[in-house]
């Protein structure tokens, strides 16, 4: 079993499409992963996967303006970005990818407590989880107000338990 390099990135003065290693000395043309999507772009190095989707966000922001500031309509109402997401790939394949994200957040935690990720790494988790929680908020937003008081009433426990006080464990909704 070969060892996997842990690399050192830079990038070349006059090449903005290289990211060098200069342990392994690997070059990553980020031309080269721009039909990539970002399930496949998952399989790169952070700092590559980030550079590659970055550009590919700045490309289709240029050649579509209007898609971020003009909202797609349904029905007469105005949907927000994850309204739109559940209206894309459907209730299934949203709620399959909030497992998703969960795990690779576990995932990336277990590898930060073993110093192979950085905090990078877990922010990012973190951050892709938030987004599939906005989009759980829409799905269940006639559940909000049983949302709401379930939220509040965890962080009454969570404000006992910092004082020192013992807690139920159940709730009571």
């Amino acid at each position: 079993m070969t060892k996997r390099c842990k690399h050192e990135f830079e990038t070349k003065d006059g090449y903005p499409d290289d990211i060098l290693c200069q342990k392994c000395q690997t070059i990553w043309a980020i031309s080269d992963y721009m039909d990539w999507t970002a399930r496949q772009a998952m399989t790169l190095p952070l700092v590559v996967r980030r550079a590659v989707l970055k550009r590919q966000a700045d490309i289709f922001a240029r050649d579509n303006p209007d898609y971020y500031s003009g909202a797609m309509k349904k029905k007469g109402r105005t949907m927000n970005i994850y309204q739109q997401a559940l209206e894309v790939w459907g209730q299934e394949s949203q709620l399959g990818m909030v497992q998703e994200e969960c795990a690779e957040l576990i995932k990336v935690i277990n590898k930060y407590w073993r110093g192979k990720a950085g905090k990078d790494d877990v922010v990012e988790e973190c951050v892709d989880v938030e987004l599939m929680i906005n989009q759980m908020k829409e799905l269940f937003a006639d559940e909000r107000n049983t949302w709401d008081r379930i939220k509040m009433v965890k962080i009454e426990r969570l404000n006992e338990l910092l004082r020192g006080n013992e807690v139920e464990s159940d709730i009571e909704l």
